[in-house]
């Protein structure tokens, strides 16, 4: 079990370093998909609004300024989030901020405890990966593993014959599905 967590671990890292590292705004935190609703801000007392967030991706802006797993995101850029916020408007806004740039987010740590974190996207650097971009399989067709998007010519992926909708599935017995 502890063998096959550390390899999903290592490919999800491969995948997200090479398919997010240098996009604008890319700071490397997976969010929750549901609001949290009728929080209180413990400074001010009021009622907020919040985006849990899932993983602060090791080695990314985010985990790095010191956004952790756990935290929730209850403002951007000295502003609360909106009254119905959703993880994808975040990540749009995120998305605007070109590499370089500062983004100030608000969190809320799991012990009440406000941080004001800021955060510089990522810039145009991408690690190598043996060749391969990776991507989650399409919701509804597989049920696990990772999807190769493409084999770059020439590459070690390549030579070993891995091909563009490959799904890797285990590496050296050990499963990367669910």
């Amino acid at each position: 079990e502890e063998a096959r967590h550390r390899l999903r671990y290592a490919m999800e890292t491969i995948f997200y370093q090479r398919e997010l590292a240098g996009r604008n705004g890319f700071i490397g935190i997976r969010l929750s998909q549901q609001t949290i609703t009728d929080m209180i801000d413990p400074s001010d007392g009021r009622k907020c609004h919040g985006i849990y967030i899932l993983d602060a991706i090791k080695d990314m802006p985010a985990a790095k300024a010191g956004i952790q797993s756990g935290d929730t995101i209850i403002g951007l850029n000295d502003r609360p989030l909106p009254a119905e916020p959703t993880s994808q408007q975040f990540i749009s806004l995120i998305e605007r901020t070109p590499p370089g740039s500062t983004i100030r987010i608000r969190v809320l740590r799991p012990e009440k405890r406000i941080r004001k974190i800021t955060v510089q996207p990522a810039k145009d650097e991408v690690s190598s990966t043996g060749g391969l971009k990776l991507s989650s399989p399409p919701p509804g067709l597989i049920t696990g593993g990772i999807r190769i998007v493409e084999a770059e010519k020439g590459s070690t992926a390549e030579a070993a014959g891995l091909k563009a909708n490959d799904l890797i599935s285990a590496a050296n017995g050990v499963s990367v599905a669910g």
